[in-house]
């Protein structure tokens, strides 16, 4: 349908756990993306078959690292919303 934002494609479930992280991540300030920028950076959605992720190459070596960094913020006992900002925010800074 055009005009209708990706995220609303997706299954009850993929929308409100995306709005549920969204919101836990700070929303649009505590993010600096929309959602739907969230939602294809955080979880973006599968294919049925075929290798997972690899439809453009592999992943921006800053998004690894991002990613990395909000694991181990949580392994420490963040909250992935908390995580998120504090990886933003470390990464920014350098």
């Amino acid at each position: 349908m055009p005009g209708i934002p990706s995220l609303l494609e997706g299954s009850t479930d993929y929308r409100t756990m995306v709005t549920k992280m969204y919101v836990k991540a700070g929303g649009q300030k505590g993010t600096g993306m929309d959602i739907e920028s969230f939602a294809k950076k955080y979880f973006p959605k599968m294919a049925n078959g075929g290798r997972i992720g690899y439809n453009e190459g592999s992943m921006n070596p800053d998004t690894l690292l991002l990613r990395k960094r909000v694991e181990e913020l949580m392994d420490d006992g963040y909250e992935f919303g908390e995580a998120v900002k504090e990886a933003v925010r470390e990464l920014e800074n350098g």
